[in-house]
């Protein structure tokens, strides 16, 4: 049928409420374009309602987004269009700017390739940006149901982990569509926003201050601490700030520094040089960070808070030196049921019938509570409800727990002993080797690699393993990006640091519990109790890394935060990559083909297990 925009008996009632909006916003300054209005089609009423507006005020621009390329718009603002659609319109005789009305679905756990679409925006005048569908989650606060006491710690622990000490909630919830008996319904479908109902943020916020800084710092000759800092904004110096910088080697700050206020025009930018002091045969991974923050406190943010931020590899950086080799012979056991070697106070025992190992243990403690096991499966994200993300990968679900061990074989050598397991995969016939080597000083080297056996292999959610630890070892401390959840689209927000944590703060709560609390390009991690004994993971090349402290089956289980218990272990994954979360829509859109696994293309990464043990007390 023809909407009411094509039918002239409806032109006065569309005419008068476009006046009405005009007259009554007019004198407003902060409105700099006028809109007729949203998804009601286009037609003579609309012609008419434009032609009225820039009669009466040529000032500003009007936009309409049904309008598309018809002449009731002075701007291009299409829904949800794709980074090719933008750039096709750009290279190809552009007539009108672009200003997406809608993009970046922010619903749930989203908001990947943000940083794609802002390189695009800027390589090309005619794209202007964008407006992110949505600001704020729009769930209502609810008490927990009762009966469902068993999980309220976990609900509780929701709302109160970044709250002050000794803050009183009582165990709350926010609901969304279905939970108030009504029906029909469209689920979370209002939950989309970059910040939560009661305005925390999300974790994809921290992408967007980072993506749309009005700073950016280019590196000129990074050896010799140039740098050329550019100023986006139209109208305010840079001299607003206070720039400063932070060299680190392997995350531990190393040397750092203050520039002041520097003098950068709006649009300009000049060059500036850093005062490194150069390192003398340097070792480790040097990365600078420059930063900008305010020089006082101001009404929207204190003194200090940071409004912009870059980093850079240096170009000295260096391998650190390996760790001398122990001459010590590992001790080599086999029984019935499993491998057992011992080097230094570590014990690991690998199952015969399973292939993995099955025990960790360091100084007579446990660190494993489950084997770490080859896994492939990642639990959808929002993004990933509706786009048949479960019916094209779903194969891997179970393709590590149905895995099928074809040899096992343990070989002495030198000052260290390799095991070899050689497995099956249930999906694409895949050939599948772990190869475990202990050395002298107790470090486990776990080397994976994948061979598909087939062409038509499904992508794969993850490459990675899975592991779980007690509950005791919670304290959480890596090296990679944060300190913020991160993912393989949705990482230009986290700084390549140090950083602490504890796992259950780790964990981000989503309003619909989803895939969650990922750190992308981790160095090494460590899991640790509150004596400092734990486990260490050092990647052969930067991991993605999450730890929850519930299963993953209950996760797919849960509705809402409260359905989540706390378990008395906690669940670790190892990944060399996990499948991106998307954010060009959230019905149908898939996550880019360039943050996604090839299940029909071998892969290989590795990683090592060493101890962590108590600092000696001090004298």
């Amino acid at each position: 049928p023809k909407s009411l925009a094509k039918d002239p008996t409806w032109k006065t009632a569309h005419l008068k409420r476009a006046q009405r909006m005009v007259e009554r916003d007019k004198n407003h300054p902060s409105v700099i374009i006028w809109s007729m209005g949203n998804e009601a089609g286009n037609g003579v009423n609309f012609y008419t309602n434009y032609e009225w507006i820039k009669h009466r005020d040529p000032s500003r621009p009007v936009q309409y987004e049904r309008a598309e390329a018809d002449r009731d718009t002075d701007i291009r603002c299409p829904m949800y269009a794709r980074i090719p659609q933008i750039v096709a319109y750009a290279s190809n005789h552009p007539d009108r700017p672009m200003i997406l009305c809608e993009y970046a679905h922010a619903m749930g756990n989203s908001v990947g390739n943000l940083q794609d679409y802002w390189t695009v925006f800027e390589r090309y005048d005619h794209l202007q940006g964008g407006f992110i569908w949505d600001w704020v989650d729009q769930g209502l606060l609810r008490d927990v149901p009762k009966g469902a006491a068993r999980t309220i710690e976990r609900a509780v622990a929701a709302h109160s982990a970044n709250e002050p000490s000794g803050t009183d909630r009582k165990a709350t919830f926010f609901a969304y569509g279905g939970d108030f008996g009504d029906r029909p319904n469209d689920g979370n479908f209002c939950i989309n926003g970059l910040i939560g109902p009661d305005r925390r943020p999300n974790p994809h916020l921290w992408e967007v201050k980072k993506v749309y800084q009005n700073v950016k710092v280019h590196a000129e000759d990074l050896a010799a601490g140039k740098v050329r800092v550019q100023n986006k904004q139209y109208f305010t110096n840079l001299d607003q700030w206070k720039a400063s910088w932070t060299l680190r080697c392997d995350g531990r700050e190393v040397q750092s520094g203050l520039l002041g206020r520097l003098d950068v025009a709006p649009q300009a930018s000049r060059s500036v040089t850093i005062p490194i002091q150069v390192v003398d045969k340097p070792r480790g991974e040097y990365l600078l960070t420059v930063s900008f923050a305010l020089p006082e406190d101001t009404l929207w943010a204190p003194k200090g808070h940071v409004v912009a931020w870059d980093q850079f590899a240096m170009p000295w950086s260096k391998p650190a030196d390996a760790p001398p080799a122990d001459a010590r012979q590992p001790q080599l056991t086999e029984s019935d049921k499993a491998i057992t070697v011992a080097a230094n106070g570590v014990a690991v025992s690998i199952g015969r019938q399973s292939g993995v190992i099955e025990s960790y243990r360091v100084d007579g403690t446990e660190l494993l509570a489950a084997p770490l096991v080859p896994h492939f499966w990642k639990s959808p994200n929002d993004n990933q409800m509706r786009n048949q993300f479960v019916e094209r990968t779903g194969a891997w679900r179970n393709a590590g727990a149905e895995r099928r061990l074809l040899h096992l074989a343990a070989q002495p050598s030198g000052n260290q002993v390799t095991i070899t397991a050689d497995f099956r995969l249930p999906v694409a016939d895949a050939d599948y080797r772990v190869a475990y080597r202990i050395d002298g000083n107790g470090a486990v080297s776990v080397r994976a690699a994948y061979q598909p056996n087939q062409r038509n292999a499904p992508q794969m959610p993850r490459f990675g393993m899975r592991t779980a630890m007690p509950r005791a070892f919670r304290r959480v401390r890596w090296y990679g990006r944060g300190p913020q959840e991160t993912y393989w689209d949705r990482k230009t927000g986290g700084e390549i640091a140090i950083h602490e944590n504890t796992v259950d703060a780790w964990v981000h709560d989503y309003i619909r519990p989803q895939d969650a609390g990922n750190r992308t390009d981790v160095r090494w991690a460590t899991w640790t109790n509150a004596s400092g004994l734990g486990l260490k993971v050092t990647g052969q090349r930067p991991l993605s890394v999450s730890a929850w402290p519930y299963t993953q089956a209950d996760l797919e289980a849960a509705a809402h935060p409260y359905d989540l218990p706390r378990r008395e272990v906690n669940t670790v994954f190892l990944d060399d990559k996990l499948h991106g979360v998307g954010g060009d829509n959230s019905w149908g859109a898939r996550t880019h083909a360039e943050y996604t696994i090839a299940g029909n293309q071998p892969r290989q990464y590795g990683f090592t297990l060493t101890p962590v043990r108590p600092s000696p007390p001090q004298q």
